[in-house]
């Protein structure tokens, strides 16, 4: 399936499925696009995944492998990409809840699970970033780095 390239960025891409579904690569930290690259270009994206198990116990080793098709070229888009991008991130083990930090923005992950409205009110993050407490269940988080994540 052909991909069409959108804006092209120094910390990420954007490509358009033939259905017109936006989809957006980070770039790993000093990774560059080729520069035969151009907004509107034809690329094809093939999924490398890894393996369960590795995924099972936080490791991923994925990629994307993107094909520029005018030129030929290839690179990889590794899965884990963007973590270098966020200051520090906590999360509370008994609500597998992480928020991050980038810059003046917070974000929060929650997998697998649909997650509370409340998690999308900046103030609410931020407490949360800042205190280190769960907005969900009240107990202390821990900094993500320490335990793995």
């Amino acid at each position: 399936m052909n991909y069409k390239l959108g804006w092209l960025g120094t910390a990420a891409f954007q490509a358009f499925t033939p259905e017109g579904r936006e989809l957006v690569f980070d770039l790993a930290q000093d990774q560059a696009l080729p520069p035969e690259l151009k907004e509107g270009d034809e690329i094809d994206i093939e999924l490398h995944p890894d393996h369960p198990a590795n995924l099972a116990m936080g490791m991923n080793s994925g990629y994307y492998e993107i094909t520029h098709l005018k030129s030929g070229v290839k690179f990889k888009v590794a899965h884990k990409t963007s973590d270098w991008r966020f200051d520090k991130k906590f999360n509370c083990e008994p609500c597998d809840l992480t928020i991050e930090k980038s810059g003046d923005n917070y974000a929060y992950k929650k997998p697998g699970k649909v997650a509370p409205t409340k998690l999308s009110n900046f103030g609410v993050l931020r407490q949360a970033y800042e205190t280190q407490v769960c907005p969900l269940c009240g107990f202390g988080m821990k900094d993500a780095s320490e335990i793995g994540l």
